[in-house]
């Protein structure tokens, strides 16, 4: 019997019982009105038998969230489980929400707690330098993920107040001398790491007690003979570096018996008459060297304080000119028989500023180069009678300070002529500097030189030029097939991202196959499948080779089998495996 005949016969038998037992036109009425009710209400019925009869059906790895199925391992909207969604600039990797960064940066997480994940360029981070965490100490620079001062040899690392790395060569940086930011004073130049004024040859730099340097002769200088501030006392020259007393013309030097210096007329003087010591009788005089009664032409007999007597030559007798005991001041001689201030040879007479006489070379003398009181500067010495800054032995003036233009890299071989970088300065001339174990070699289309280790260089294996092929390595200088290697790579480094393709791997980076100068790298789908196309970039970052390998996505570690000659591959809980010959 269908529904609707067990409904109309239903419906009659309700409207029998109310109604007595009679079929009437009512009842006919109501039995239809019944069925069409009861129709509906069985029709509601069988659409949710039908529904609870079409159960949801999903993979073996997929789990049903309210109707839908989901990969807890990789689903954003339900990773780990249902309702669970990963936050904006998060990816589902194995259940679990994980940052993921831009393609140059990887994530790291402060103190290794998950919930502070932040991002780094492994490349340039100080902080994060080749690794999370991995800090550059200081006076270093992270470049390429690795910390290194990158200056040239010869130099030094510094940063200046904008906290940018630079390079300086401490022993001669007129701004940098003897350590960072030293800056040399006017006047100065920075030499052997030390600010110091320059002096000519034949002269020494000393500092007065205002700390002011100058330079100073210490041949022939009386305030600074032999060493800075010996002064040889009133009556006292310096010679050869050593104060001694020194006698004017027509006098010579004796010593008496306390070892005493002074000066003697052997040729008029009664007590060294003719010698140091030798003393005129009572009653004779000393003239022409000899003792005697009389006095020789052109001097005249005088008397001491003890009566005794003796000739001078009032013309140039310094202790009587002009008359007997007439004596000159010091720094006089008689000349003609007067007093007067007098000079060596190439001297000239100068006043200072109390008035008294001194003598002067015009074209040595720093403090009257070229005229009385025409002071140099500092740095400055006084050469032919002007002031010029002037270096010493072997050094060359550029720009205001010395060069040493046979290793100076910034000024090789002449003033302003720098070398580029790995090139050093050798006997003028700028070179590049191979360490030891590598070989010059000559780039053909630059023409400039480089370093090579031609054991392992595959662009010059066994020697400059000889190229390996794209699937060889050079070992022992010789070119051989290649063997797979694996190194974890930051997804920053990739040369190029191919369509449909991204990088999705480990804290650790993504492991990487290299054979000769090719790249390898395992790229996951942007649509999820499970599959990952290992990629094959060559030296020039060209996608030549690509394969979808169908089992496992976002690979994060990879081993190599030498026996099997295999690359396996593990991913999301799945693995790959890759023979050698793919990559060769």
């Amino acid at each position: 019997m269908s529904q609707f005949a067990r409904i109309f016969e239903v419906a009659i038998s309700y409207h029998w019982i109310f109604s007595g037992g009679v079929v009437s036109k009512y009842a006919m009425k109501f039995a239809v009105l019944l069925m069409v009710c009861m129709g509906l209400m069985l029709s509601a019925c069988s659409d949710d038998d039908a529904a609870n009869n079409d159960a949801l059906t999903c993979a073996a790895e997929e789990t049903d969230c309210d109707g839908v199925c989901a990969d807890l391992q990789a689903d954003e909207a339900n990773c780990g489980a249902c309702g669970v969604s990963c936050a904006g600039g998060e990816v589902c990797v194995e259940g679990v929400c994980e940052v993921t960064c831009p393609g140059s940066q990887e994530v790291c997480a402060a103190g290794g707690d998950a919930g502070t994940a932040y991002c780094a360029n492994f490349d340039t981070d100080n902080a994060n330098c080749g690794g999370c965490g991995n800090v550059c100490a200081d006076g270093e620079v992270c470049s390429d993920g690795a910390c290194a001062a990158t200056c040239q040899p010869g130099q030094d690392l510094c940063t200046d107040a904008n906290g940018d790395a630079y390079c300086a060569n401490f022993d001669s940086d007129n701004a940098n001398c003897g350590g960072c930011g030293n800056v040399c004073a006017d006047g100065e130049v920075c030499a052997a790491g030390t600010c110091a004024a320059t002096c000519q040859p034949g002269q020494d730099l000393c500092s007065d007690d205002n700390g002011d340097d100058y330079c100073a002769n210490f041949q022939t200088d009386n305030a600074n003979c032999g060493a800075c501030g010996n002064v040889c006392a009133e009556g006292e020259v310096c010679a050869a570096g050593s104060c001694e007393t020194t006698c004017q013309p027509d006098q010579d030097l004796c010593t008496d018996a306390n070892g005493d210096a002074y000066c003697a007329n052997f040729q008029t003087d009664n007590t060294n008459c003719g010698d140091c010591g030798v003393e005129c009788a009572q009653g004779q005089v000393c003239s022409a060297g000899s003792c005697g009664t009389t006095c020789q032409p052109n001097q005249d007999l005088c008397t001491d304080a003890n009566g005794d007597p003796y000739c001078a030559n009032f013309q140039t007798d310094n202790d009587n000119c002009g008359a007997c005991g007439n004596a000159c001041t010091q720094g006089e001689v008689c000349s003609a028989g007067v007093c007067e201030t007098t000079c060596q040879t190439s001297q000239d007479l100068c006043t200072d500023a109390n008035g008294d006489p001194y003598c002067a070379n015009f074209q040595t003398d720093n403090e009257n180069c070229g005229a009385c009181g025409n002071a140099c500067g500092l740095g400055e010495a006084c050469v032919a009678g002007s002031c010029e800054t002037t270096c010493g032995g072997g050094l060359t003036v550029c720009n205001d300070y010395c060069a040493d233009l046979d290793n100076d890299p910034s000024n090789c071989g002449s003033c302003s002529n720098a070398c580029a970088s790995g090139e050093v300065c050798v006997a003028g001339s700028c070179e590049v500097n191979c360490g030891s174990g590598l070989t010059t070699c000559t780039d053909q289309v630059t023409a400039t030189d480089y370093c090579a280790d031609v054991t392992s260089d595959r662009e010059n294996c066994g020697s400059c030029g000889n190229a390996c092929s794209q699937n060889q390595d050079c070992a022992s200088s010789a070119c051989e097939v290649c063997t797979p290697t694996i190194t974890m790579k930051s997804p920053s480094t990739i040369p190029s991202l191919p369509s449909g393709l991204r990088t999705v791997c480990g804290n650790n980076g993504c492991p990487v196959v290299e054979c000769g100068s090719a790249d390898f790298w395992p790229l996951s789908y942007t649509d999820n499948r499970l599959a990952t196309n290992v990629v094959g970039f060559d030296a020039a970052g060209n996608v030549f080779k690509q394969q979808e390998f169908s089992g496992a996505r976002y690979i994060h570690s990879a081993t190599s089998d030498a026996g099997a000659q295999t690359i396996t591959y593990t991913g999301q809980a799945y693995t790959i495996t890759v023979p050698w010959s793919y990559y060769r």
